[in-house]
């Protein structure tokens, strides 16, 4: 005997709510990742920046050292030794720029090694041998350094 009366087998088409809820909640774990890690990327990433920055300004207060001691011609050593700051006086703040000075004092050299004297020592700048070694640092980032040495 045949029923006529039995409906076709249903098909299912399109996802279950508990499917739909599963992709959402996936979605949102795997964003908050990339999202983390794209954020802690990004911040890092201005550290370079930032070093090249600091070393270009720290830079541009040695050349400007270097071009009023070349182009100032009634300016001695000495003079510019004061002028730059005594070593471990920081921040320095003038003309030049901000700076530390790490190092400032007059330096006597030869083929074999580099002496360094004190200020009130036997260490003439007119000497051929004697320079005046400037070491300055940025008041920001004590590890960027930049040395000139000047000369009568």
């Amino acid at each position: 005997m045949k029923h006529f009366n039995q409906l076709p087998p249903k098909v299912q088409h399109g996802f279950t709510l508990i499917e739909v809820i599963l992709a959402l909640v996936l979605c949102g774990i795997l964003a908050a990742m990339i999202a983390t890690y794209i954020g802690h990327s990004m911040s890092r990433s201005f550290t370079p920046g930032d070093n090249l920055r600091d070393t270009l300004d720290i830079t541009s207060v040695m050349d400007r050292m270097r071009l009023e001691y070349d182009t100032n011609a009634g300016m001695s050593i000495s003079t510019l030794k004061t002028d730059v700051g005594t070593t471990g006086s920081n921040p320095q703040s003038n003309r030049f720029g901000t700076y530390n000075v790490a190092y400032n004092d007059y330096v006597q050299c030869d083929a074999l090694t580099t002496t360094t004297f004190t200020s009130d020592s036997g260490c003439a700048p007119a000497s051929d041998l004697c320079v005046l070694l400037v070491t300055i640092s940025d008041p920001d980032q004590s590890g960027i350094k930049v040395s000139n040495i000047f000369t009568e």
